[in-house]
């Protein structure tokens, strides 16, 4: 993203150059790979996926009782016939409560010189690992996973999937 800033140059045109030239790398090397099996992670064909399954985990909740996820429509159906004269922001608020994927509001590591968030390892010293910059700790709206209230199912269904065990761990 900073060098796309500092350039000009959109990242799509970036990302492209830097994948073939490493894929000439590789394949100069005489490296043996199932190039048929190469994804990037900016291709079309991948991020859609991604997309599918954070709307798969938008419209979800977590069913204690069924102990798996749900359609987010049976919890709003469930709400409203429990409770009939509540307001559209109450309702809203309790079905936002639920989400498998929601917004919230959680300090982050903000740099204002390069504009962006930064991850715990970009941080050195209280400043931006590119640059030297100061970085501030601010609360920011951002998207989370409810991932705690279906961890015990994620360890159990471990079991389920032909994975070694250094994969699983």
């Amino acid at each position: 993203e900073q060098y796309a800033v500092k350039t000009g140059q959109h990242p799509r045109v970036t990302t492209e150059a830097n994948i073939a030239n490493f894929t000439r790398q590789i394949k100069s090397l005489g490296f043996s790979y199932d190039w048929s099996r190469e994804l990037a992670t900016t291709d079309v064909e991948y991020f859609k996926w991604t997309q599918w399954i954070f709307l798969k985990l938008y419209n979800s909740y977590f069913n204690t009782e069924q102990n798996c996820a749900r359609p987010i429509s049976e919890l709003i159906g469930n709400r409203q016939s429990a409770i009939g004269n509540e307001s559209e922001a109450e309702r809203r608020a309790y079905i936002d409560s639920r989400r498998l994927a929601y917004v919230s509001e959680a300090p982050v590591n903000w740099c204002p010189e390069l504009g962006t968030v930064l991850a715990n390892e970009e941080v050195i010293d209280g400043k931006s690992e590119v640059g030297g910059f100061p970085v501030i700790r601010k609360p920011m709206r951002q998207w989370m996973l409810r991932i705690t209230a279906y961890a015990e199912k994620l360890l159990a269904d471990l079991d389920t999937i032909d994975w070694s065990d250094s994969l699983k761990e």
